[in-house]
């Protein structure tokens, strides 16, 4: 990534500028949402609005202005364009020669490579990025200690990608994944006449929140044995709720969300998942969430079983074992 790298062919503009660009503002939900239902057929607005949204939301933790960073898996260079556009300069790693050509030559700082033996040193990077690649890899876990490995420590490792459980898991396949990939991609082959583009087992996987809230839990907490207990640590991440006593009674109000906020996303996030699996697929492993969700919206069920799996970790980390899958009860 030399200094005098040539601008990249997607964005047209030059990098490393030391002049500090304005303040980006995140694309939003709503405007992504809808680009993303043409995304085969007009891939250059949904990506370039992605790549908008997702720099704006690295700047909210690290400065990229000549900062070094490697995009993994950034297919044309839509992501490193704009990394460059906000002064960065920036390694395009994509494996796969059609995506990276897919938009005319890409720039010089661009290579053929795998994310799982990325082309850099150790501690060689500031930020090392990755938008929407997870769910295309047999091994998450390995993916994610290679871009560990090539950061710097105090650097930052940007992870992004689609949870098979949410409503588009199954990328041009949704909704009809949640009733199985291979049932999805043989409904989109039947309706369209040609196999969706991302291939259930072989390109596309289901990958769930568990991989990255593992490696952020570990990288986060160094020891588990400082928190007293499995509320503590709950606590910590900011995801008990407060308490309010009057007239000898306790009440429970919303959560403090003092915690660390990252890892508190990370929770919720897998508990809304577990939540939309259940109630597509029963609950006969938790009878506690089936109860749980007749009396209490799903938001507030979310945050209860975020906490739950939050203890269970503190006690996973602290005794060293393997989750166990709770026995399913006899209908």
């Amino acid at each position: 990534m030399p200094p005098d790298a040539p601008p990249s062919t997607v964005s047209g503009v030059s990098g490393g500028s030391s002049s500090a660009p304005e303040a980006l503002r995140p694309v939003g939900a709503v405007r992504l949402l809808s680009a993303f239902t043409a995304e085969q057929s007009d891939p250059g607005r949904f990506y370039s609005l992605l790549a908008r949204d997702s720099i704006a939301l690295v700047e909210r933790h690290t400065s990229l202005a000549g900062a070094r960073v490697a995009d993994v898996g950034g297919g044309a260079g839509w992501f490193t364009g704009m990394f460059r556009e906000r002064g960065a300069q920036c390694l395009l790693v994509e494996p796969d020669a059609d995506e990276l050509f897919s938009h005319g030559e890409p720039g010089q700082t661009s290579v053929i490579g795998d994310g799982y033996w990325l082309p850099l040193a150790d501690a060689s990077v500031d930020v090392c990025f990755s938008c929407n690649v997870l769910e295309h890899v047999r091994d998450p876990a390995g993916f994610i200690d290679e871009m560990i490995r090539v950061t710097r420590p105090g650097g930052l490792v940007y992870l992004s990608y689609t949870v098979w459980l949410s409503p588009w898991g199954g990328h041009e396949t949704s909704p009809f994944h949640l009733l199985g990939g291979d049932y999805a991609a043989r409904r989109y082959a039947r309706k369209h006449g040609h196999a969706p583009k991302n291939l259930f087992g072989q390109t596309m996987f289901p990958l769930g929140v568990g991989p990255v809230l593992a490696t952020a839990v570990v990288a986060t907490v160094a020891d588990p044995k400082s928190f007293r207990s499995g509320r503590n640590f709950s606590a910590w991440i900011g995801i008990v709720p407060k308490q309010h006593s009057s007239g000898g009674k306790s009440r429970l109000g919303n959560i403090s969300k003092q915690g660390d906020r990252y890892l508190r996303g990370l929770f919720v996030a897998g508990a809304l998942a577990v939540i939309r699996y259940a109630k597509i697929h029963g609950t006969k492993h938790r009878p506690w969430l089936t109860a749980l969700l007749a009396r209490r919206p799903t938001k507030v069920a979310a945050i209860a079983l975020a906490n739950k799996l939050a203890r269970m970790v503190w006690a996973m980390m602290v005794k060293g074992e393997r989750y166990k899958e709770p026995v399913a009860l006899a209908a």
